[in-house]
């Protein structure tokens, strides 16, 4: 991967970065992307936002890591991911499902971003998704079942409720690509082991909310799950990286006070990803 990093500055906070520790070699690695002010973004993403941001980083290349500010803003993914145009399979730790229905029309958002991707890129084959909430985990199961549930309710038979059928259909065949692997089953697995089969045969995306950690590990601006930096970077170290298409990271602090530490934890992921010390 290379060495310099496309920042998505959708807060002030990677200018806050460069203002403030511009000595640090990873800051200064920063391809910082200015969108602070730019509207219909924080939490969702309106079509207009999502157009002017595509338009910006259209000439990137997939190929790289990416930091995606806080974790309001793991949507971005789909940005990046929107580039590949091979089959692969997307490898995901984060502490929430990001895989709820939109809460209105067909809007992108960070807690949907997953179930966005899974029906619309043809070339996703499966996703894993490691570390979220055991009762989050449950709700989701639920949720999913009582929507497939609600929308056979009133029978099949009028062509519109066939064609509804068939969209039903589609979309729970795509959403069974998703495996979530809760942080309660963490200890009874070998996930090293289990990521390894998964991405042993295809190329892969990887997105880490580092809202996953422990919130001894680093502050986020969500609730936090229970995983160490030193497990998260283990298992990073043993990725097979010559498959690997692409990176983001995403989940910065609110808080100036926190910014050192989320520096250090940066440094700590993407030198587990390529090697190279900052």
């Amino acid at each position: 991967m290379r060495k310099e990093i496309i920042a998505m500055d959708m807060t002030g906070i990677y200018k806050r970065f460069k203002e403030n520790y511009i000595q640090d070699s990873l800051v200064r690695s920063l391809d910082v992307r200015d969108f602070s002010n730019l509207s219909g973004t924080d939490a969702y993403c309106d079509e207009t936002a999502y157009e002017t941001m595509s338009r910006a980083i259209k000439d990137e290349e997939i190929w790289g890591i990416h930091l995606l500010d806080n974790g309001n803003y793991h949507y971005l993914s789909r940005l990046f991911t929107s580039k590949i145009r091979e089959p692969y399979k997307l490898l995901v730790f984060d502490n929430h499902p990001d895989s709820q229905a939109p809460a209105f029309g067909d809007i992108l958002s960070c807690g949907g971003w997953i179930r966005d991707l899974v029906l619309k890129d043809q070339y996703i084959e499966q996703v894993l998704l490691v570390g979220l909430r055991a009762d989050l985990l449950a709700d989701l199961n639920a949720s999913f079942k009582e929507s497939f549930k609600e929308s056979f309710k009133d029978g099949l038979d009028s062509l519109k409720n066939q064609d509804e059928a068939a969209r039903i259909s589609y979309e729970k065949a795509r959403l069974e690509k998703i495996t979530f692997i809760s942080s309660s089953q963490l200890a009874d697995l070998d996930l090293k082991a289990l990521i390894e089969d998964f991405i042993a045969d295809s190329k892969y995306y990887l997105s880490i909310d580092r809202d996953v950690l422990a919130g001894s590990e680093i502050n986020t601006n969500w609730d936090q799950g229970l995983m160490k930096l030193s497990d998260l970077v283990s298992i990073l170290k043993g990725l097979d990286k010559n498959k690997i298409i692409g990176a983001d990271i995403c989940a910065e602090s609110l808080s100036m006070c926190d910014d050192a530490r989320s520096i250090d934890v940066h440094k700590a992921i993407i030198e587990a990803l390529t090697n190279t010390s900052f």
